[in-house]
């Protein structure tokens, strides 16, 4: 007697036998039971889930001499027929080959006849989405108003390929992947039936690698067994199949964690020289990072993956050794290379760099940390020679500033003397004049004396529009570095403010139009009053604070008058930034554009 493959030997002959679709075979017997048969039915899925399977045993329980039932007997002329393919009343078509509007047509005219035998005349149509569009709309209207004892149950694996006209005149039922587990259970009383010693862990990887096809699997069963005979080992099932060991694997991503870039190119080299896959070997790495990224972020993954406890905890214990950002990134790049290394010619190449490229991750600095330096050099403008708050010592306030949306030109520094409020004309140095710093005016004050000698080294450098230092040069930024570890986010929209200054005991913080969002912030009651007394508290005095709007249009002004005059040399500082290494990476990075330049 000629041999019997598994896949047709254990082919469900029931609906009890059907693995995996209870919903599909709940619905479809129940229908069976209340005699409520429609004329036309859509099975849709992977390969291998059931779909031609349900189709013929529907058929079976339509026609069986019993029926309708949901139990067909399997022993009658009908039921035989329909199970060995040859059913004067059951018409199994194959849609490649029958796609023509002609063979549509064929079809069509047999089913105005009656049943030769049977109860039911029913059609199966086997890839169904390969059907011409003429030939769908040549069937349109048969499935509308079919003729009595008619049925069509209709197969395919891509029903966005089928037009919404067909499937809005059938059921649709949308078959599952079979779980891993319910494929291994089915494998076990296959192998046992069978007599054939298996381990688990080779029934789990026949599972696993089948992709929810319970005919895939049952095949690949064949083929060990074929190869292996009674008893089949697990490297022997592993070679026969072409797994990349889970061990090359696992190994994969512990030199990832070592950040062993050598381990990781001879790990690469040693999967080629065996002969295995390397696409195969990029897709294993693929679901294992999947796994790995599942397992450092939930809890108990091994439900949510599919796996054996024993393979979760081994999951979870190299999940570990990454955070769930670094796992994160690896993903998405071992994903970016899946369609490149399966159309490459050089897979290994591909693989090489990709290898190199993870190890590195871990250098890179995370965007996040990148926006938060530059959101603490916005917040604390820095003094000449202390490094800002979060930057490193490197990035000086002559060097780093802080990322303003599009902000207006900045005249040069201008030294003058300026009189206090009150004084009648006298010129006091050291105090900015606030009617022309607050108010926007344009008058910009030519100096009438010596430039001061005794400023002390290391002191702030002097406001853009006010060459003299505010009193309490040091009051703002020990407030800001204060508000940081009370209300990080007011600390933030204070930091916005453009040269705050101090003035008979107020702190006034000018604010430009652009800032009005974060003006507004600071300006809530709440938050004045909290600013006020981080203030007084840092001063040891009691300082008052006021918000005002900051002299936009007066710097403007200035520069465009000062531009006239200074074109040449304001073209040669550019030409001198531009050739500035740490300039060029910051244009190349950000996109930046360069609005001003200050000659230290």
């Amino acid at each position: 007697m000629a041999y019997k493959v598994l896949a047709l030997k254990y082919r469900p002959k029931t609906f009890n036998e059907v693995v995996g679709q209870k919903a599909a075979v709940t619905t479809l017997t129940n229908a069976l039971r209340e005699a409520r048969i429609a004329h036309g039915y859509v099975f849709s899925g992977v390969r291998g889930v059931g779909k031609t399977t349900l189709a013929r045993i529907f058929a079976k329980a339509l026609n069986c001499v019993r029926g309708p039932t949901a139990d067909p007997c399997g022993e009658c002329d009908s039921c035989r027929e329909i199970a060995e393919g040859h059913s004067l009343d059951v018409f199994e078509i194959d849609g490649a080959s029958n796609s023509g509007v002609d063979k549509m047509r064929e079809l069509l005219e047999t089913v105005r006849y009656s049943p030769a035998r049977d109860r039911y005349k029913v059609f199966i149509i086997d890839e169904f989405h390969q059907i011409s569009r003429a030939a769908f709309n040549a069937l349109l209207k048969t499935l509308e108003e079919p003729p009595p004892r008619v049925t069509f149950i209709m197969a395919t694996t891509e029903i966005g390929k089928v037009l919404p006209t067909i499937l809005s005149r059938c059921q649709q039922f949308d078959l599952r992947r079979i779980t891993s587990s319910e494929i291994a259970s089915q494998l076990r009383r296959i192998a046992s039936a069978e007599a054939i010693t298996i381990s688990d862990r080779t029934l789990d990887l026949l599972a696993r690698s089948a992709g929810g096809s319970m005919r895939d699997a049952i095949t690949a069963l064949d083929q060990i067994i074929a190869a292996c005979g009674s008893s089949v080992g697990d490297e022997e099932a592993r070679a026969v199949l072409g797994v990349i060991p889970e061990e090359e694997v696992d190994a994969f991503f512990t030199a990832l964690a070592d950040r062993d870039t050598p381990g990781l190119l001879r790990l690469i080299a040693r999967v080629s020289g065996e002969g295995y896959d390397l696409v195969a070997f990029g897709a294993e790495l693929y679901h294992a990072a999947r796994r790995l990224l599942l397992a450092r972020s939930i809890p108990d993954a091994a439900e949510v993956l599919d796996l054996s406890s024993q393979e979760a905890e081994r999951a979870r214990g190299l999940a570990r050794r990454f955070g769930e950002d670094e796992l994160l990134r690896v993903f998405n790049v071992i994903e970016e290379i899946q369609n490149t290394l399966r159309y490459s010619s050089q897979p290994r190449f591909l693989l090489e760099a990709t290898a190199v490229r993870l190890a590195r991750l871990g250098e890179l600095v995370p965007m996040e940390e990148i926006l938060a330096r530059l959101d603490a050099i916005a917040a604390a403008p820095p003094s000449r020679g202390v490094p800002a708050k979060g930057v490193p010592a490197a990035a000086t306030a002559d060097t780093v500033r802080g990322p303003r949306p599009a902000p207006p030109p900045t005249p040069s520094v201008v030294k003058k003397k300026l009189q206090p409020a009150g004084s009648g004309g006298a010129e006091t140095p050291g105090e900015p004049a606030r009617g022309e710093a607050l108010a926007g005016s344009e008058h910009v004050a030519t100096p009438s004396g010596p430039p001061r000698t005794d400023a002390p080294e290391g002191a702030c450098d002097p406001p853009v529009a006010d060459a003299s230092l505010p009193p309490e040069a040091g009051l703002f930024e020990r407030l800001l570095e204060r508000l940081e570890s009370e209300n990080p986010a007011l600390a933030a929209s204070l930091g916005t403010a453009e040269k705050p200054v101090e003035s008979a005991g107020a702190l006034v913080l000018p604010y430009p139009q652009r800032s009005a969002a974060f003006r507004r912030r600071v300006e809530e009651p709440a938050n004045l009053e909290l600013i006020a007394k981080l203030a007084s508290e840092v001063a040891g005095r009691p300082v008052s604070v006021r918000t005002t709007t900051a002299a936009g249009g007066a710097v403007a002004s200035q520069q465009a008058r000062r531009g006239e005059a200074g074109g040449p040399v304001s073209k040669a500082l550019a030409d001198r930034a531009l050739s500035d290494p740490v300039v060029k990476t910051v244009i190349d990075v950000f996109r930046a554009r360069l609005l001003e330049v200050q000659e230290k």
